[in-house]
């Protein structure tokens, strides 16, 4: 396929996601094409069974147009989390509705392990959806760590001395050697998945603090509908001489404000599990007076980072997610709000939220499903 053609089908794809239902005409003039070209490009993706026709809308003259969306049923795509306390696997159509969600185990020393654990679900999916047309359509990694694109090789992952340098995609490829996959990094994810499928995003710049075991930021902009940038905000210095951080930092802001660090205090000799996280979030509700203290300490010190955060980059939105989301109720997102409106001035508050996300800790998951939905037309030859 001539590169121009599938340029026009990528836009034509992306705006449709976007604007769903919509017609040919409609498309044709939010990308700035003519309706030739529009119409063509909308052959294209039918056929491919990536779009489907939902009939025609009623209006009172003229010709009335057919209307087109998402071919949920056409496949499937798969959004995987790979992150120190609570990896995770998920299905969802075309469309972006939740079919079936795993837990998985933590990543630990053994990646090959973790990949062996990864295709053996991907088996089962590609058996379990086989009678749709595009089967098992993509996959999407969100990884913690940094993760070279172009060599497919996962460069550093903080005390997991195996992870570092290890060739991910080339050991994918050779496992699931047909399954087009795209990895990003979590607070990258994160930030597109609340976008596309929260309540935070919309047509703002938003910041999305990923506070999981660590703390990254992800920063989305509304206008071109990109992530800008990915952030290790955690390793921001909040206290020059405080506590030492497994970066070999002191006073790195995730010291203070992340769930490693609510670990460090009440779990400080087990090894970190979801069960222990959950144990947390519950002691929390059931009014438990030592972690309650321990999370208004934190709530404290997440306000200074958001400060920074705002201070840094002036986001419309800010958007609290990841395992922290469970912890941070309305009493703390309150003393939250009025921390911030204490440290920053009015002028550069204004018209400012922050907020919660409500996909809790499947926003990077959602955001491989985003991610990969995005590139879907450039999987086909």
């Amino acid at each position: 396929m001539d590169n121009a053609i599938r340029e026009s089908i990528q836009i034509i794809w992306k705006q449709l996601l976007k604007s769903q239902p919509t017609s040919r005409a409609e498309l044709a003039k939010l990308c700035g094409f003519s309706k030739v070209t529009a119409s063509s490009c909308v052959d294209w993706l039918l056929d491919k069974g990536l779009v489907q026709e939902l009939g025609v809308t009623e209006i009172r003259r003229g010709r009335p147009p057919m209307l087109l969306s998402v071919n949920g049923a056409a496949g499937v795509l798969v959004g995987i989390e790979a992150d120190k306390i609570s990896s995770k696997i998920a299905v969802t159509d075309l469309a972006g509705s939740l079919l079936e969600r795993h837990d998985l185990p933590a990543i630990d020393s053994d990646p090959q392990k973790f990949v062996g654990q990864v295709s053996h679900y991907l088996m089962q999916f590609r058996k379990a959806y086989a009678d749709r047309r595009l089967g098992v359509a993509g996959v999407g990694f969100a990884i913690v760590g940094s993760y070279n694109q172009e060599e497919g090789i996962i460069e550093y992952v903080a005390n997991q001395m195996a992870w570092n340098h290890y060739p991910f995609r080339l050991e994918m490829e050779k496992m699931n050697p047909d399954i087009p996959f795209l990895v990003s990094q979590i607070a990258k994810a994160s930030a597109l998945g609340e976008a596309r499928f929260g309540t935070c995003g919309g047509s703002d710049y938003m910041a999305f603090l990923s506070a999981n075991w660590g703390i990254g930021v992800g920063l989305y902009d509304g206008i071109t509908g990109k992530i800008t940038r990915s952030t290790r905000f955690g390793h921001a210095t909040i206290n020059y001489n405080g506590k030492k951080c497994i970066c070999g930092n002191r006073g790195c802001l995730e010291a203070y404000a992340s769930i490693r660090a609510l670990f460090e205090q009440f779990y400080p000799d087990r090894t970190p599990t979801f069960a222990l996280f959950q144990n947390l979030v519950e002691r929390l509700r059931q009014g438990d007076s030592q972690v309650i203290s321990a999370v208004r300490e934190m709530v404290e010190y997440l306000a200074i980072g958001i400060v920074n955060v705002i201070n840094a980059y002036n986001p419309r939105q800010v958007c609290i997610g990841g395992l922290l989301s469970f912890l941070v109720n309305e009493e703390m997102l309150s003393r939250i709000r009025s921390l911030v409106e204490e440290m920053v001035p009015p002028h550069f508050r204004k018209n400012l939220r922050i907020s919660v996300s409500g996909l809790g800790d499947m926003a990077a998951v959602y955001g491989c499903v985003a991610m990969v939905r995005d590139q879907l037309t450039n999987f086909f030859g």
